[in-house]
């Protein structure tokens, strides 16, 4: 007896894949389904429905086979293979295409295509993160769900109405339901670790001045203004991000990362040189040795001086201090947060020390290099600190106010090494001169809040919102990358092969040894080669 007529049919297409059997359903309509073997076998297996009932009953079969074994069978598809490896591709979402073939060769001793391995992962991955479409709809029931578990959390979703919408009577036929456009959340245990991030996260249309808006708007509701123009933004140059701060939150701290100024900066100026010297204006610490840095890289590269002076220095130095569906992508990150807070308050717990163990490791440096410095008591616990190496710098550090002019003690919260000079000389102990933000206290009390668990979908209740479409699909040119651009000062692989890329290197000719082309342009080698052949003939 069978449910119905596909799972007779499943029945058969896995007899088929075990036994290694071209067998084929001959008849197949709404009352009786037949499946035989190839030509010049007699097995066959007879179903049909029964009258009173729904179910289907196998009535008449032969199961003796006169044929030989197949490698390719017919009726295997890729949806039955897909729940086939449903389990194992559950377990590595990432699995290789060819360990799909491998496995289905080992294991049923047929061939599978490229082609019907991606339908197959591709079918068996929608099935585990259900369907596009159906996660955008349920988006209104997530949100409810999230903010059923985790109370005082924000949730914002925005959606677009299509022009008929605003109409009384809209054309017959016309689609009103809404389409999906953004969403921002932000979990109330992120709110109150304000000091620890991530804070919150958006899944927008695109980078654009108008989602960044929006992005900003709804922070600041959040957290309150005042608590926002504390903060300093790290961003890597997006467009439409400056105006918008300077719209919502003039005089804002807002840098850029000077990882990817760099990677823009190496095109056109390659050489370690030049990236040693950027990053040591980068790392400036007050507006002098900042200006000293410049100079040196005007001397050696003008237009790298002219490069970076096109870009204010209160954005890079010191001295001016996408894959899956829209619910499982929201749910990954919020294990992820959930995931985190919990091993680092566990972690925190066995922690002995009073200072976090990295700041530790920069104190320890800071107090090796304050060695190299003499530090004279002024009185009021201010100091003139000198170098101990010969040359002329001299620096004045306050204690009390837990300030030095080379401006690190104040950037940092801990002690510079002009500082550590003092503090050596009085004996005093560092743990007081150390910003609370580094304390393990202080680690214990962001990490306290809890990002509670969400229940599954089939657990959600039904909220009275529309149905959300997805939004339009913009297929982009060429083939979806998985990966990021590396730059070139980045490893191609991870294996012990790893190999720099040769951008912005020049080329030498190991035909003529001159410089600009490798041995297969070699314009040298070309006229040789045409004179020979002329020669000849």
């Amino acid at each position: 007896m069978y449910v119905d007529r596909n799972a007779f049919k499943e029945c058969v297409t896995s007899y088929a894949v075990h036994s290694g059997r071209g067998i084929w359903f001959s008849k197949c309509d709404s009352h009786r389904c037949k499946a035989v073997c190839k030509e010049g076998c007699k097995w066959f297996a007879y179903c049909h429905k029964m009258k009173r009932e729904d179910s289907w009953q196998l009535t008449s079969c032969y199961k003796k086979h006169t044929c030989s074994k197949a490698t390719k069978i017919g009726i295997m598809s890729s949806q039955w293979l897909s729940k086939a490896f449903m389990k194992k591709i559950c377990e590595n979402p990432k699995i290789k295409l060819r360990s799909l073939i491998k496995k289905a060769h080992s294991k049923w001793n047929v061939d599978l295509t490229m082609t019907k391995a991606a339908r197959v992962k591709q079918q068996a991955l929608d099935e585990i993160n259900d369907t596009y479409g159906e996660q955008y709809r349920r988006i209104h029931d997530y949100a409810a769900e999230l903010l059923r578990s985790n109370p005082g959390s924000t949730v914002q979703i925005q959606v677009e109405r299509p022009p008929e919408f605003e109409l009384e009577t809209p054309p017959p036929g016309t689609d009103l339901r809404p389409r999906f456009q953004r969403i921002y959340i932000c979990l109330e245990a992120c709110k109150r670790s304000f000091m620890i991030l991530p804070i919150a996260y958006v899944v927008v249309e695109a980078e654009t001045k108008d989602s960044w808006r929006w992005f900003l708007l709804n922070l600041c509701d959040d957290l309150g203004v005042d608590k926002i123009r504390w903060c300093t933004f790290m961003s890597d140059q997006q467009k439409g991000l400056i105006p918008t701060f300077d719209e919502l939150l003039p005089g804002i701290d807002h840098r850029f990362c000077v990882r990817h100024l760099y990677s823009n900066f190496r095109k056109r100026f390659p050489g370690v040189q030049l990236k040693i010297m950027m990053w040591k204006a980068a790392k400036a610490t007050y507006v002098q040795e900042w200006e000293r840095r410049m100079k040196e890289i005007q001397q050696v590269d003008q237009g790298a001086y002219n490069h970076l002076m096109e870009i204010p220095a209160k954005y890079w130095s010191k001295s001016r201090a996408r894959e899956k569906p829209i619910v499982s992508m929201l749910e990954d990150i919020r294990v992820y947060l959930m995931n985190r807070w919990s091993d680092n308050r566990q972690i925190i717990v066995t922690y002995a020390g009073e200072i976090l163990p990295k700041i530790n490791k920069k104190i320890e440096r800071e107090f090796d290099k304050g060695g190299e410095w003499l530090a004279i008591y002024a009185g009021r616990d201010k100091y003139e600190v000198s170098s101990s190496q010969g040359n002329r710098a001299k620096f004045v550090v306050d204690l009390n106010l837990h300030e030095c002019s080379c401006r690190k003690f104040q950037l940092t919260g801990y002690p510079c090494e002009h500082a550590m000079s003092c503090i050596r000389k009085m004996c005093l102990d560092v743990k007081n001169y150390i910003n609370k933000c580094y304390r393990k206290q202080t680690y214990v009390d962001c990490y306290q809040h809890v990002i509670y668990p969400l229940n599954g979908p089939n657990l959600w209740s039904r909220t009275e919102n529309d149905d959300v479409l997805p939004p339009v699909f913009r297929k982009p040119i060429g083939r979806p990358k998985l990966r990021r651009n590396k730059t070139g000062d980045e490893p191609r692989n991870n294996g012990p092969l790893s190999k720099l890329a040769r951008t912005g290197q020049q080329q030498k000719c190991s035909y003529c040894f001159a410089l600009g082309h490798n041995k297969r342009t070699c314009p040298r080698k070309r006229q040789e080669r045409g004179q020979e052949r002329g020669w000849h003939n």
